[in-house]
């Protein structure tokens, strides 16, 4: 009789390890969709990327329309290297994620080897201090005297130099 009150708990063991299971292949599932809602935006950015690339091509070849400043095409140009940009964001994170918790034996970059979430914020401090920069450069070159460039200037400063303490002593913790 001493029988039927373990194999009670080792059927209820048992049914709470598939239920474990179950939930774990479920969130993988719910992660996959994230990571392919990632891939898509990036698609969809690079897609517009194409799209104002051609617009701009056109507008300076057309016989009849007025030529583009040199300013409008400097300040056109960085707005597509800041939407690449975050489309490249979106790629990073969205192959990070999956070779973290879907498939490790993806095939990525050399530089984009990611072992850990740690890995994955380390290349994305890294996007991101290039993308504040540029955003800060587009904002140079469309600066008008009625915004505070200073105060801007700052921020992004601010924000860059504290992912770049970051990246450090990350940095400092994994050559230790």
């Amino acid at each position: 009789m001493s029988s039927a009150p373990a194999t009670e708990a080792g059927a209820a063991l048992r049914a709470a390890s598939w239920l474990i299971v179950w939930l774990v292949r479920g969130v993988r599932l719910v992660l996959f969709v994230g990571i392919l809602s990632l891939l898509v935006a990036a698609i969809l950015l690079l897609g517009y990327c194409v799209l104002q690339t051609w617009q701009v091509v056109a507008a300076v070849l057309a016989p009849d329309a007025d030529m583009p400043t040199s300013r409008d095409l400097i300040l056109g140009s960085v707005k597509l290297v800041d939407l690449v940009l975050l489309a490249t964001v979106l790629q990073i994170v969205a192959m990070g994620l999956y070779s973290l918790f879907i498939d490790a034996s993806v095939p990525l970059p050399g530089w984009l080897k990611i072992d850990s979430i740690a890995d994955l914020k380390r290349e994305l401090a890294t996007v991101v201090i290039v993308v504040l920069a540029v955003v800060f450069l587009e904002e140079v070159v469309t600066w008008g005297s009625e915004r505070d460039m200073l105060r801007l200037g700052i921020g992004v400063g601010a924000v860059i130099a504290g992912l770049s303490l970051f990246l450090a002593l990350k940095g400092n913790k994994a050559a230790n």
